[in-house]
């Protein structure tokens, strides 16, 4: 193998996850002395510890094949045991917690683990599954030597093999692709196409800059390993832990904001809001956010307003709204879209996990570039068995729909609740509207809203008892 020369500078510490360092960032924090390149079948897969400043075990997986690639981490809470790890993406978002058993393989999924669907940037999903050898190298499942390896007697030794499925790339060339992983230590790991397209293949040597614990990246090197929903930071996921990060409106929308491609549509949903600033012909545009992690363009209507007409494979999407309608979720953006994307997750994606985006455009002298963007998210917090009351005759709709007009009206005319002499509504007013559409529908407390800011803070926005409006920052 090859020596790789590093020209990337000591850029990262101002960057919060690997998905946002370059290639030769990412080099200067593996530990390539260990690293393992295997070819085969079409596929090719690298696996290469990562220099940890914490007690933890974590390492870089990556397999390519196909013209597509993918890469994950996983996390090992306890470095001399390899029946327990988590897998996250290069964002920091938990896929899958993966349990080994006596005999090497994956036991079933446990009620405390959170999977989530993962794969290239095109291409099909499927299982792939991934073979690691002994820690000597010569001996995988994959192979059909697992059970020759000396240390399934002698776990003090080394770490016997292992096979476990993740989320990959389908084709014609089979699982495998040679997918042997870890030399030495037994981790496995790689890097792949998280940003860059140089991926190191060996060599190794000591990094070229001396990282101290202030410089780490939060969900690779860290000395808290940073395991999404792991409060009492002892780098595992307990039961409860374990549910409360899964029914968390605040992990879940950081989450579904962290992704690359989500974030990039967010940016085009924010240019057609602000062209319909001065363009009273420009109007919706939104997507989709597919479950094998593309996004796809949504549907518009003769009225130029965006429809959601198949949501079969999507968790979510997003849309805006003209500068001359209601920045608000309409009745039919709650009961079709939201719902409809609700009703679309199957057992293990849950229902909590479908969303709805909204984006607005205003003038506003105090703001960059004089503009102000509404935002908000809703999500469906009632139980899936519910969902099938909630279908509603067209004329129910069109009442709903007449009741939300009137409500905007009477709203205005409070200069509580709207800014410029009864011009548009404010915040306060546009999510009273938001809970009086609910309680007339008769769906009160079965929808999450947050609003989020320019800033990035998520609130978590509920209506007091008194009427008022509350918002809670997300921690």
């Amino acid at each position: 193998m090859g020596s790789l020369f590093v020209t990337g500078l000591k850029s990262s510490s101002s960057k919060n996850v690997a998905s946002a360092l370059t290639a030769e960032e990412l080099v200067e924090r593996l530990d390539l002395e260990k690293a393992h390149l295997n070819s085969g079948n079409g596929k090719e897969v690298f696996h290469v510890p990562v220099r940890t400043f914490g007690s933890y075990k974590r390492s870089l997986l990556s397999i390519s094949g196909n013209g597509n690639s993918i890469a994950v981490l996983l996390t090992y809470p306890n470095p001399e045991d390899y029946r327990l790890f988590y897998i996250t993406d290069l964002n920091g978002n938990l896929l899958k917690e993966v349990k080994i058993g006596d005999n090497g393989k994956e036991l079933p999924t446990s009620p405390n683990s959170k999977e989530s669907g993962m794969a290239s940037k095109s291409g099909d999903v499927c299982e792939e599954v991934v073979y690691e050898t002994c820690s000597s190298g010569q001996h995988s499942f994959e192979t059909g030597n697992a059970y020759q390896c000396e240390f399934w007697n002698n776990l003090q030794g080394g770490t016997p093999p292992k096979l476990f499925k993740i989320n990959g790339i389908c084709g014609d060339t089979g699982s495998g692709g040679g997918g042997t992983t870890i030399g030495g230590d037994g981790s496995s790991g790689g890097h792949s196409a998280g940003g860059s397209g140089t991926s190191p293949v060996g060599g190794g040597g000591p990094p070229k800059y001396d990282f101290s614990s202030a410089d780490c990246v939060q969900n690779l090197d860290c000395e808290n390993c940073n395991i999404p929903g792991d409060t009492n930071n002892d780098c595992k996921l307990s039961y409860d832990e374990a549910i409360a990060f899964n029914n968390n409106p605040c992990e879940k929308t950081k989450s579904m904001l962290t992704k690359p491609n989500v974030q990039q549509g967010i940016n085009n949903i924010k240019a057609q809001a602000l062209a319909t600033l001065s363009n009273v012909n420009a109007g919706e545009i939104g997507f989709k956010e597919k479950k094998d992690g593309t996004l796809a363009p949504a549907d518009v209507n003769s009225a130029h307003q965006v429809v959601f007409n198949d949501v079969t494979d999507s968790y979510g999407g997003y849309h805006n709204h003209t500068a001359t309608g209601t920045h608000m979720f309409s009745p039919p953006d709650i009961v079709d879209a939201l719902f409809g994307f609700a009703t679309a997750q199957n057992i293990q994606d849950g229902v909590g996990n479908a969303y709805l985006g909204m984006i607005a455009g205003e003038w506003c002298n105090t703001c960059p570039n004089n503009v102000q963007y509404i935002h908000y998210v809703i999500q469906y917090t009632g139980a899936a068995a519910e969902l099938g009351g909630y279908v509603y005759t067209e004329a129910q709709m069109k009442q709903f729909e007449k009741d939300y007009r009137k409500k905007v009206n009477k709203l205005l005319k409070d200069p509580l609740n709207s800014n410029n002499n009864g011009a548009t509504l404010n915040n306060v007013g546009l999510e009273k509207l938001f809970f009086d559409t609910l309680k007339n529908i008769g769906i009160d407390g079965k929808v999450n809203l947050q609003r989020i800011e320019s800033n990035g803070t998520i609130n978590n926005v509920t209506l007091n008892s008194n009427g008022s409006i509350n918002a809670n920052p997300c921690p």
